[in-house]
Parts: C-alpha cells; sequence; structure tokens
C-alpha cells in the first residue's frame, strides 16, 4: 500500500469480508444526564466529531463496523467523555465474540476523513495487517442512512425493553451492556419478507475469514 489514503469514488464488492465501512457519529437525538439517564431530543442536536468537545450535554458518539456486501454489522456506543480507542474498537469488531457472529478482518476499509483526521493512528494500526485504506467523503449517503438504522434500532429495542425486560434501565450503562443484544435485533432479523437478514446474507456467502487475536496489536499509543 502507498503511503498516502487512496480516495475511493465508487467501490463495489463480490463476498463478505472483502470490504468493511466504519463510521463514527457523534448522535444527534441521543444525550446522556449527569444522572446518567439517556434523553431522546427530537430536534437534532448541534456538533460533529471533530465539535463534540464544545458540546455542554454528554453525548453519545456510535461506531460501526458494516460488512460492505451483506450490510451485517458490529456496533458500540461509548460517551464522548470517554471515547473508545479506535484500536479496541478495531479488535472488538474482527474478534469472535460470544452470541454474536460478526468476525473477519477485511481486505479493504472504507473510512470517512472525519475519521482520519479524529485518528491519525488508524492508518498504521490497518496497514500492519495488509489492509488497504480507502479514504470517503464524511458525509456518504450509505453511512448516513446506517448510522439512522442504528438508531432507530437503539430507540425500538429500548421500547421493547421497557415492557418484556425485567432488568430494563434508564442509564447508559445499562445500554451499552445490552450492545450484543441490540446487534442481534438489528441485523438477524428480516422484515421484508422472503428475504435475507443482513446476517443470513453474510453466513450464506462467507469464505476465508481471517480473525485477530492479540488485542495488543491493535493499541497504539494515541487514543
Amino acid at each position: 500500500m502507498s503511503n498516502s489514503t487512496r480516495p475511493m469514488k465508487e467501490y463495489q464488492c463480490n463476498y463478505p469480508n472483502e470490504v468493511h465501512q466504519l463510521l463514527v457519529s457523534v448522535s444527534k437525538n441521543y444525550y446522556v444526564r449527569k444522572d446518567g439517564i439517556i434523553k431522546y431530543q427530537s430536534k437534532p442536536l448541534p456538533y460533529d466529531l471533530a465539535t463534540v468537545d464544545k458540546s455542554d450535554k454528554t453525548r453519545i458518539i456510535h461506531f460501526i463496523m458494516r460488512d460492505h456486501y451483506s450490510g451485517f454489522y458490529y456496533a458500540e456506543m461509548c460517551l464522548h467523555t470517554e471515547i473508545l480507542n479506535i484500536g479496541k474498537f478495531l479488535y472488538n469488531a474482527w474478534s469472535d465474540k460470544n452470541n454474536y457472529e460478526f468476525k473477519g478482518a477485511p481486505k479493504f476499509l472504507m473510512v470517512p476523513k472525519i475519521v482520519e483526521v479524529k485518528w491519525s493512528s488508524l492508518k498504521d494500526i490497518v496497514e500492519k495487517f495488509g489492509i488497504k485504506l480507502f479514504s470517503l467523503q464524511s458525509g456518504f449517503a450509505n453511512g448516513i442512512i446506517e448510522i439512522k438504522y442504528w438508531q432507530k434500532a437503539i430507540r425500538n429495542f429500548i421500547a421493547i425493553s421497557r415492557i418484556d425486560d425485567h432488568t430494563f434501565d434508564e442509564k447508559f450503562e445499562w445500554l451499552k451492556s445490552k450492545n450484543i443484544d441490540i446487534c442481534n435485533y438489528a441485523n438477524k432479523v428480516s422484515f421484508e419478507s422472503n428475504k435475507e437478514s443482513r446476517y443470513e446474507k453474510w453466513k450464506n456467502n462467507i469464505k476465508t475469514v481471517y480473525v485477530p487475536t492479540k488485542l495488543s496489536s491493535f493499541i497504539l499509543t494515541e487514543v
């Protein structure tokens, strides 16, 4: 791979885990009060990944690793005051997980420019594994839609849990602990008849899977 990140305007893939998309976005609708309670606001909140530190509210940040072929994805969330280590997220996304099948590093990783700027170590991490990094415009349509789908899955999951889950708690730590459950809900249910779910499309077409085993290989000095 060359020393500079390659721009990508048009892309297609032929099988699962050939191309992944890394999405990191500040929630436009959710924030967390000082007592830890999650609040939803229909009017979009200001600030993006580059400016979120200016927010007077504690904001939720979504991390998504999406397989471009199937749409199947792994996601995590954190507070902007306790932002995830980007290397640890990559490791979590591509390694084996309990109760969730998404795994395997891709050949190509598409990254919005705003994410590249936020984490300059990202390029060094993926290059160690022979993964080619491609730069995308930060507002690319597919990424915006996926973030909206993920937030909708969270909202629906909260609504269902209020009724069916005796452990339900309005606090962010509870929601964060249900991360895998939300991923399963969002990816394993097909809302269209006679159509594969995202997970089924990934599972039915997956070939070779490279699963990283050492978290230390993903952790550099930068957050």
